[in-house]
């Protein structure tokens, strides 16, 4: 076979074997809940089935090898030789896993050699003992035209079931309706289509100063299509959150078996889209969150049944877009987070003093998990107490300029929300006057806007607070940070009664902002400084408005620190 089609099939099975590896871990999970289900024997059988065919075409022998050896297995369930029982489904997931690793060691170019003797073992050693009788040689042809096997495990394949494909999708259909194409090229074409929203912003605001009637009806047909544009550009860099999310029911239903519980875990929204250069930061938060869920949020089945819950324990994982923003959410019904132990531990850590500890509310009390070494385990163990779970989700969505809310309730269970942008290079930002000059904050991380009165702001030691329904938030007033010359009069201290704040957030600490002028929001292509002023404290980057002025992007998380 010519080396360039070879190598172009190749390509396309390690994309089409992701969707067959994702397809398979949803379906193993259903089989433990339904091991009689034939429908869903026949559909994990094709799965392998076709996995081991277009790895052969391509050459990749000990993909097929292991995928052939889950076939005779799923080849006996489907005709019930075999009872698909949890212990045996363990092996299929471990097999699963070691298939996933030959593929990835594929993707990088470095095959590691690794000794599949023992998994090979396992499945050899589960088919010929249970569907065979030990020491037989004798082939046996299944009816139906399904393949051939030997005794020892190692079978010959003389005929393919009805129906399985026997070359990739790519060989069997020519069609052009899809095409790859480089990401540096999705990325340059993004950069274009942020050139041309900026250049519509500007045409729009100059059709609106001279008032030409021709000229707006042009320009109103320009802002539309070039929304189109941006909107479908936007949306070649999209993918589904349905890779990461497909991963986690292996992870939750290990961890579960290891800690001895019982747990229903449902997963909704994976049709939610997100940047593909965020798809994959999000994945350690959402495995850090989901193992607290099952370590410390769901009890045990024993101390369910005494708390009058059902003995099985729930965690759901949901993905949504929101107002321009996607919002997922792991929920768990377990004990809840106690926050006076919170306090407490706080306190013995040395991280609050008393004083201050009494003071936190639950909600700014419970925001102390994130603080780097915190941890409510008394014994460290392999799975938990080591202080450096939070910190990580804490990282991570600070990274991707996100917002973490945490709800909870003693003895009902807790719910952690994380609220990303939908992506880091076109943003929609607040506008807003310091001193007469314009700058912006990502609209993504401003809770919300108000006009507070002086009367409300408060001093505590050397913070001024003001208080949202109820709850204390630290003021900051941007004059000092971004003017040198105090002699100057500051113009939300001249207020007599009012001045405009900004209450913004990133990860779990939220900051009320104090400016002269709250504008309005618009739509920014989100530029680096360059080289030349390198990294600014409290500056994200710059942008062109819609009058061709240009502006700073502030930083949340340096103004919040």
């Amino acid at each position: 076979m010519d080396a360039r089609l070879l190598a172009q099939m190749l390509e396309d099975f390690l994309d089409e074997s992701q969707e067959h590896v994702d397809d398979l871990n949803d379906a193993l999970i259903e089989l433990e809940k339904n091991p009689v289900d034939t429908e869903l024997i026949n559909r994990i059988f094709r799965g392998v089935h076709t996995l081991k065919g277009t790895s052969a075409f391509v050459g990749l022998e000990d993909i097929t090898t292991l995928a052939h050896k889950m076939e005779n297995i799923f080849d006996a369930i489907r005709k019930e030789k075999l009872p698909a029982t949890s212990e045996l489904i363990d092996i299929m997931f471990e097999a699963l896993e070691t298939l996933v690793s030959l593929r990835n060691d594929v993707i990088s170019g470095n095959p590691s050699g690794k000794d599949l003797s023992s998994i090979l073992g396992r499945l050899t050693e589960t088919f010929d003992c249970t569907v065979r009788s030990p020491g037989r040689q004798k082939k046996q042809r299944a009816p139906q035209g399904d393949q051939e096997v030997v005794l020892s495990g190692v079978a010959q394949e003389v005929a393919e079931p009805e129906g399985a494909p026997s070359l990739p999708r790519s060989v069997q259909n020519l069609s052009l309706d899809t095409i790859r194409v480089r990401t540096k090229r999705l990325d340059n074409l993004m950069n274009l289509t942020g050139e041309l929203v900026s250049a519509r912003n500007s045409l729009l605001e100059c059709a609106g100063k001279l008032g030409n009637r021709e000229l707006n009806k042009v320009t109103n047909n320009l802002k539309k299509i070039a929304g189109q544009i941006q909107g479908e550009v936007m949306g070649l860099r999209m993918v589904s959150v349905t890779g990461i999310f497909n991963r986690f029911p292996v992870v939750v239903r290990k961890m579960a078996r290891e800690h001895g519980k019982e747990i229903e875990f449902t997963v909704q929204g994976k049709e939610t889209e997100l940047d593909r250069n965020m798809i994959e930061q999000i994945y350690d938060p959402l495995v850090h969150l989901l193992r607290n869920a099952v370590d410390h949020g769901i009890e045990s089945a024993q101390e369910r049944l005494e708390a009058g819950k059902r003995a099985r324990g729930r965690i759901l994982l949901t993905a949504s877009q929101k107002q321009g923003s996607v919002l997922i959410e792991v929920a768990d019904d377990g004990r809840g987070i106690d926050c006076a132990k919170i306090r407490e531990i706080a306190v013995a850590k040395g991280i609050v003093n008393r004083e201050e500890a009494d003071e936190l509310s639950d909600e700014q009390a419970v925001r102390l998990i994130f603080t780097p070494g915190f941890s409510t385990v008394e014994v460290v163990s392999d799975v938990s107490g080591r202080g450096v779970g939070m910190d990580v989700v804490q990282e991570n969505i600070r990274r991707l300029k996100g917002l973490v809310e945490i709800q909870t309730k003693v003895g009902k269970g807790t719910t952690f929300k994380l609220q990303l942008p939908l992506t880091l290079s076109i943003r929609t930002v607040f506008l807003f006057k310091l001193r007469g000059r314009i700058y912006a904050l990502p609209l993504s991380s401003i809770l919300e806007t108000m006009i507070v009165e002086t009367s409300q702001i408060q001093q505590k030691q050397s913070l001024e607070m003001v208080f949202v329904r109820g709850q204390a938030i630290p003021l900051k007033r941007l004059h000092p940070i971004f003017f040198e010359d105090q002699a100057e009069i500051d113009d939300t201290r001249a207020a007599p009664k009012t001045i405009p704040v900004m209450v913004v957030g990133i990860v779990e600490k939220r900051v009320a902002l104090a400016v002269s002028e709250l504008i309005e929001k618009q739509e920014i292509v989100l530029k680096p400084l360059g080289n030349y002023l390198g990294k600014v404290h409290g500056i994200e980057g710059a942008a062109v408005l819609a009058d061709g002025s240009v502006t700073l992007v502030l930083d949340v998380d340096a103004l919040v620190a």
